[in-house]
């Protein structure tokens, strides 16, 4: 609304793409924090330890997927445009690419989110979800009139990374958890996704889905080379997978029939 009211209705269409393939992604984070959220209950009336390790592995299992996602997008954002949606498209390259940093803090804020209801926080995670709410509102004030779909992008970044800051902050007073055991992994993954960027960008004359291809198998190579995954990582998304899978067959189980 802000957009179109600020900066016109042309800016809305090229903020609404990018904003329509960043928003895509979200149902990886639920998937995962849907997986793990009964066992953050369990944890939060029974070890309030263990909530700490479920939390920290939640989020570490997030940003193998999260920040390859977005290293690939902000890279490969004008081609992504170009190719799906054609060149007139080209002006949401930027915003495309602001946006595509803001999934991994998007993608932690789920876990944070669960946590705080496991716990009974709920109170303070609507809060802190309004406090970011009013700062992407005024930013979007102040940058839209000037950088339009450029400016909402800036503003949904800086909010997204606003929650994810105020919901660390407040899941580590409320459950002791290993900073670092998030920390030293994600510096591990930023290299797979550098290493990744890189052969990404020198294919740049290769078809997209030879570089998505690519960007791909590197990542994996080189994830697992420096070590930037743990077995409770894999074991974590094999779960999700597992479940996922499961869930899909029960849905789409033929009903019992009455002449078998």
């Amino acid at each position: 609304f802000l957009l179109s009211v600020l900066a016109g209705e042309l800016a809305v269409g090229y903020y609404s793409t990018p904003f329509k393939i960043a928003f895509a992604y979200q149902i990886l984070p639920l998937a995962l924090i849907g997986a793990l959220y009964p066992a953050m209950s369990e944890a939060a009336v029974r070890d309030r330890g263990r909530l700490g390790v479920t939390f920290t592995e939640g989020v570490r299992s997030l940003l193998l997927i999260a920040l390859p996602i977005a290293f690939g997008v902000g890279v490969l954002a004008s081609d992504i445009l170009t190719v799906v949606y054609g060149s007139s498209f080209l002006p949401s390259a930027m915003p495309l690419a602001i946006l595509a940093i803001a999934i991994p803090f998007t993608f932690v804020n789920f876990p944070a989110g669960y946590l705080l209801n496991a716990i009974d926080r709920q109170a303070t995670n609507t809060a802190l979800v309004a406090v970011a709410t009013v700062a992407n509102i005024g930013l979007n004030l102040i940058l839209i009139p000037r950088f339009a779909a450029t400016g909402a992008a800036v503003s949904a970044l800086v909010a997204t990374v606003l929650l994810a800051a105020m919901n660390f902050t407040v899941v580590h007073r409320a459950v002791r958890y290993e900073l670092h055991a998030i920390i030293h992994p994600a510096i591990r993954i930023l290299l797979a996704c550098l290493a990744m960027s890189a052969v990404v960008m020198v294919g740049a004359a290769l078809p997209l889905g030879v570089r998505v291809l690519l960007g791909i198998f590197t990542y994996t190579v080189v994830t697992f080379a420096v070590g930037a995954v743990r077995r409770s990582d894999l074991a974590v998304l094999i779960g999700v997978f597992r479940r996922r899978t499961a869930s899909r067959q029960e849905t789409t189980a033929p009903a019992p029939s009455a002449y078998s």
